[in-house]
């Protein structure tokens, strides 16, 4: 799917999920689809992939000081809640 849009994006706005809820209240689907989202995205803000850059959701990461800082801590939410969910603690064994 590569259809162009605004500022010479190719990715369309359905395409990038990075929610704003805590991944504490998301299934294994859920938490699996955050993560490959927020890893795109973390791969646009190191500038290593040219789609998605202008796409809305990132801005709330390109806004903060150290954009690649925040979608760490992002991730590191997500892969934390990943743990907790399967062993009932917070960190992998």
């Amino acid at each position: 799917f590569s259809r162009q849009l605004k500022n010479n994006s190719r990715c369309p706005p359905s395409r990038v999920r990075l929610w704003t809820l805590h991944p504490k209240y998301l299934g294994p689907k859920g938490l699996i689809a955050l993560w490959r989202e927020a890893l795109l995205a973390q791969a646009v803000l190191k500038g290593e992939t040219v789609g998605c850059r202008y796409h809305p959701q990132l801005l709330r990461f390109k806004s903060h000081a150290d954009p690649l800082a925040t979608i760490g801590a992002n991730l590191h939410a997500v892969h934390a809640e990943r743990w907790r969910g399967a062993t009932g603690s917070t960190a992998p064994r």
